[in-house]
């Protein structure tokens, strides 16, 4: 309640997202002796600006809120508006963060090497992210000249996020007309650096010469540590990235895609002019998508103005280009690593001790790797095996077993390596191990009929032994006792057959003198074939008797 007659105090009123617009009707300045009723108005803000531990501040439109942002420090301009086209080309002189929020700022102004935004900060840091899904700043233009989606002039960018894209809709070809991402301009002499980190660049064009990041001299380092870098274009003269200066990349993306005919060209990563690259990983892909073939994947050539051509070192990645990956032409460029679709220039370009192996996905059949030549050898020095094995890996022996002929007293059997195979470090020989058996013989001992008796088996330089005396079966006029065995003993040199040899004496049978009841009186034994058989009465022994039997009595009659 407001006293009659006293001064109308007006209040200070705030809404998110909204800029304050003043009264529906202008504030009395006293109470007169009637209610009053006053509403806000309000309009939707394109814009805030935030300073850490402050309420942000919202602003009618982009620009109002980039001028604010300037007298602040280390701002945070947040994009509120779902999209935001801009009359001119913003120039941000301070160090601030740009936070797309998921909306678009775009431009659609034709004036030649404009950009949505100007970076011109020396000595300052720009930062573009997105705490949304989806934004963007986009420049689509019809121009006669060089259309940006971010013109870097000064001082330090750094993308975290969001999609950067420029567009020339110029249909005629020729060097003046362009569509970059990100343009550091030709002669530009201020200091600048560009890291991506996340994000998206992207630059098309229906014609030639497209961008997706073009960094024109040496002034300007390019740092990125992920993102996504695309150019589209006509026939010819696109470049996913170029660069005078240095740049290392690691864990990018980069496509360069061209309806090539003829002579034209088209690279993911380009440098013709002092460009030196360090490509740690990432994808890089250079396609064609008509008749021609000059799509590469990487191409460091020397232009007549150039000091020197551009340099690469290659640590890893994975390229593909349609015909082949490497355009090196006055240019260096040393391979360390990456995977690659075609093999064509690779081996000539490798650094010291790495190769082209091949590779086990099949997208990318070629690899380039520190390796080390391994070599198997048999036992005497006869090579099995020998080839190139990745630094780190442990060689695999993939051919027949290795043997080592026996000899009359050892057979071998392959135990293994010497030294033990392990993971490469530098060019290495594995010689075959072999252990050693004592060979066995067959020592077969047989009778004199020349049936088996026994077979043994019996080690190298021992003395078989047949351990009992054998024996052979008499003939009806012979017994045979052993001898001894033939050939004579000897130690184990092979396999060998023993026959027992035997003495032969007269078989001898009895003549035999009997009582009557078949007792035994008398023998003689005489041998086999003996003519002279006593007769009855040549019997000179006791005379034979016989007890009395039923009162029998018997005398000896012959």
């Amino acid at each position: 309640m407001v006293a009659y007659g006293t001064t109308i105090s007006v209040p200070m009123v705030s809404r998110a997202n909204y800029v304050f617009d003043g009264w529906d009707a202008p504030p009395a300045a006293t109470m007169p002796d009637n209610d009053l009723t006053y509403t806000a108005q309000w309009t939707p803000a394109e814009a805030s600006v935030t300073v850490e531990g402050e309420d942000p501040t919202y602003y009618a439109t982009v620009a109002e809120a980039f001028t604010a942002a300037h007298g602040k420090t280390d701002p945070t301009v947040k994009i509120l508006k779902e999209e935001v086209t801009i009359a001119s080309e913003i120039t941000i002189s301070a160090s601030m963060t740009i936070d797309l929020n998921g909306k678009t700022i775009s431009s659609a102004v034709t004036t030649a090497a404009t950009g949505v935004f100007k970076i011109n900060a020396s000595g300052k840091t720009v930062t573009i992210t997105d705490s949304g899904t989806g934004g963007k700043i986009s420049h689509i233009a019809n121009c006669a000249g060089y259309v940006y989606g971010i013109n870097l002039f000064a001082g330090s960018l750094n993308v975290e996020g969001g999609y950067i894209y420029a567009e020339n809709t110029y249909a005629t070809a020729g060097t003046a007309y362009r569509a970059c991402g990100i343009m550091y301009a030709d002669k530009q002499t201020n200091p600048a650096s560009l890291t991506v980190s996340d994000g998206t660049i992207e630059a098309k064009r229906a014609s030639t010469y497209v961008y997706g990041i073009s960094i024109y001299t040496g002034n300007c380092g390019l740092t990125m540590t992920g993102g996504t870098v695309k150019a589209s274009g006509g026939n010819g003269l696109v470049r996913g990235i170029y660069t005078q200066g240095t740049a290392e990349l690691t864990d990018v993306t980069v496509t360069a895609t061209a309806a090539l005919t003829g002579t034209a060209n088209c690279y993911a990563v380009f440098s013709d002019k002092d460009g030196k690259y360090t490509i740690n990983s990432g994808t890089y892909t250079a396609t064609s998508t008509s008749t021609g073939t000059n799509a590469y994947a990487i191409s460091l050539t020397k232009a007549s103005s150039a000091t020197t051509g551009g340099s690469a070192i290659v640590k890893g990645g994975r390229f593909s280009g349609k015909s082949k990956e490497l355009n090196i032409s006055n240019g260096t460029i040393t391979l360390q690593g990456g995977y690659y679709v075609h093999n064509t220039d690779l081996a000539v370009n490798c650094a010291t001790n790495y190769h082209v192996l091949p590779n086990a996905d099949a997208n990318y059949p070629y690899k380039v790797a520190e390796a080390y030549n391994v070599t198997f050898n048999n036992y005497d020095g006869t090579e099995l095996q020998s080839g190139l094995v990745e630094k780190g890996q442990n060689p695999v022996y993939t051919e027949a077993t290795p043997t080592k002929s026996q000899t009359d007293k050892y057979s071998y059997t392959f135990s293994g390596w010497d030294p033990a195979v392990s993971a490469v470090t530098g060019a290495a020989t594995y010689t075959a191990q072999f252990n050693s058996t004592i060979r066995t013989y067959a020592i077969t001992w047989k009778n004199r009929n020349g049936s088996t008796l026994r077979e043994d088996q019996v080690a190298y330089d021992k003395w078989p032994e047949y351990g009992s005396v054998p024996t052979c079966d008499p003939t009806e006029s012979q017994v045979f006792e052993f001898r001894a065995w033939t050939p004579e003993i000897t130690v184990v040199t092979g396999a060998k057959t023993y026959t027992a040899d035997y003495t032969a004496s007269p078989r001898q049978y009895p003549v035999i003198w009997k009582n009557y009841d078949g007792s035994p009186l008398k023998t003689i034994w005489h041998n086999y074939g003996w003519e002279d058989i006593p007769a009855a009465d040549t019997y000179d022994g006791a005379t034979p008797t016989r007890p009395i039997e039923n009162g029998k009595t018997y005398t000896f009659k012959g």
